[in-house]
């Protein structure tokens, strides 16, 4: 196998530890590793920049990202559907006063998802039953 092969004649790395996040971006998900160490709005915040429509194939020459690196609606759905998984076992603190907060980023969210989803050219098996859209078969032809 080529992965074992590989393994077994590179050493593993070695991860400098990150340092702790203070200020404004204390709450990253990406700086503090777990979602139970920030709060939930500041990591649903940061799916905000992934939400948006994939750029066609000839698109992708001006933009910065390859279509590959992009993340289409399916990701993004089970992005959200593990976020949301690890979400009920963080609690936070102070529910009662980000609970307005959270629900206009996720009202935010869902705009954004949607619009992905619908600008979406081909859906993929999933994204049709999610939606409700009829899969095509040869038998329809």
């Amino acid at each position: 196998m080529l992965t074992m092969s590989c393994l077994s004649t590179h050493p593993p790395p070695r991860y400098q530890p990150l340092p702790l996040p203070s200020g404004p971006e204390k709450g990253s998900l990406c700086r503090q590793g777990a979602l139970g160490d920030s709060d939930f709005t500041a990591v649903l915040r940061q799916l905000l920049p992934l939400m948006k429509p994939r750029r066609g194939e000839d698109d992708t020459a001006s933009g910065s990202r390859s279509r590959e690196e992009e993340c289409g609606p399916d990701e993004l759905i089970l992005l959200l559907v593990y976020l949301y998984s690890l979400a009920d076992e963080a609690q936070p603190s102070d529910q009662d006063a980000e609970e307005e907060e959270l629900e206009k980023l996720e009202r935010e969210l869902i705009g954004q998802l949607t619009l992905v989803i619908t600008q979406e050219q081909h859906l993929s098996p999933l994204l049709q039953k999610l939606t409700g859209e009829r899969v095509k078969t040869t038998a329809d032809s």
